[in-house]
């Protein structure tokens, strides 16, 4: 369970991030800008965009924070896959959906969260939540 203040911290940033993408056309910037928030909000070091285009096994990063960030292609395709693959306690990975562009129809947001050192473990991959990251 969430903390209130969290929990509430939480749908405060949703509503801010919902009312400035009602503003967008692009949705590549959409997608940039929402990454970009939610990587703040969750104080992670690096978040990716990663696409898997149809009939294609492999995962490429669309966009990254920064740039010159080391993702784990495998384990991003085959989460957009739903292969459920073995993950780091400290990678959050989310489907983001919704917007189909050039025939990239599944994506998934990544986004590491550690701030010093790593932490140990791995679980099985279901779309984890941000609300599971508490202060």
């Amino acid at each position: 369970m969430l903390p209130p203040d969290r929990e509430l911290e939480f749908l405060k940033f949703l509503d801010r991030l919902s009312t400035h993408l009602k503003q967008m056309r692009d949705p590549r910037k959409a997608l940039r800008h929402s990454l970009r928030d939610a990587r703040e909000f969750v104080n992670a070091t690096h978040g990716c965009l990663a696409v898997v285009q149809g009939g294609r096994p492999d995962a490429h990063v669309l966009f990254a924070i920064p740039k010159n960030g080391q993702w784990d292609l495998d384990v991003l395709a085959r989460f957009i896959r739903h292969e459920r693959p073995e993950i780091r306690d400290d990678l959050l990975i989310a489907p983001c959906g919704g917007v189909e562009d050039h025939g990239l129809r599944w994506r998934s947001c990544a986004l590491d969260v550690r701030t010093t050192g790593t932490r140990g473990g791995s679980s099985h991959a279901s779309p984890p939540s941000p609300l599971k990251l508490s202060s």
